[in-house]
């Protein structure tokens, strides 16, 4: 069964609240957005709104089976998007060593990062 082929009335509901004051503090009152140049920044509160799961991915360019695990993870997203928009949020926090390596492969992604730049938090998410 492919996702395409969920069918909402076959689906059991149930509503977990996602607490944006936690993800604030968190992620930042900021994302990004986009692809390469133009990333734009969105409020991670307006951002997560009504999603009922946030997904953290930490990976990187200069990690093979990273770069072979985030086009099909992206797909999966994708189609998960197409049927239930609502369904899921991914919030890339990048390992990468420069901010051309982030830009190169941020570019390839369908969801949201962390800002680059905010490297602190990145690695205080990654120590939890």
């Amino acid at each position: 069964m492919s996702f395409k082929d969920l069918d909402s009335k076959s689906q059991s509901s149930f509503e977990v609240p996602v607490n944006f004051d936690f993800f604030s503090d968190l992620l930042g009152r900021n994302l990004l957005s986009g692809n390469e140049p133009s990333f734009v920044f969105v409020s991670t509160q307006q951002a997560l709104q009504g999603k009922r799961l946030v997904a953290l991915y930490f990976s990187a360019h200069w990690c093979p089976p990273c770069r072979q695990f985030t086009p099909i993870f992206s797909e999966f997203y994708s189609t998960l998007k197409e049927v239930h928009p609502e369904a899921m949020e991914v919030v890339f926090l990048s390992s990468d060593r420069d901010f051309n390596g982030f830009q190169r492969y941020f570019s390839s992604m369908p969801w949201l990062s962390l800002p680059f730049d905010e490297r602190f938090r990145k690695e205080s998410i990654g120590s939890r």
